[in-house]
């Protein structure tokens, strides 16, 4: 209550002095009682918080974006190694039974 008689007395200094006695009351008093500076203050930090927490989103996106695209390149490779070893694993298959039929054939 000191702050807000000393806010509207009339001599020079009354508001800077109503400042200082504000800032000696808990904040449990003042129970949502912002000053213009103060809520603006407030207004400021909000803003920056959330331009903070968009640049962390947008760098969070990009983080998966670029780790989505090494996955799937890792998948297309192993797809082709899959691939390669298969059409292998068959030619050698083919050799094998064609060694064995020529055996049977010269039997």
């Amino acid at each position: 209550m000191a702050d807000l008689v000393a806010k509207n007395m009339d001599w020079p200094g009354a508001d800077d002095f109503a400042k200082r006695v504000r800032k000696m009351i808990p904040p449990e008093l003042l129970e949502g009682e912002l000053d213009e500076e103060e809520e603006q203050q407030q207004i400021q930090r909000a803003q920056a918080q959330q331009g903070q927490q968009a640049m962390m989103d947008a760098q969070v996106q990009t983080d998966l974006a670029e780790k989505t695209s090494k996955t799937e390149l890792n998948l297309a490779k192993a797809q082709e190694t899959l691939s390669k070893i298969d059409q292998q694993e068959l030619e050698n298959l083919m050799r094998v039974l064609q060694a064995t039929s020529g055996r049977t054939g010269n039997q």
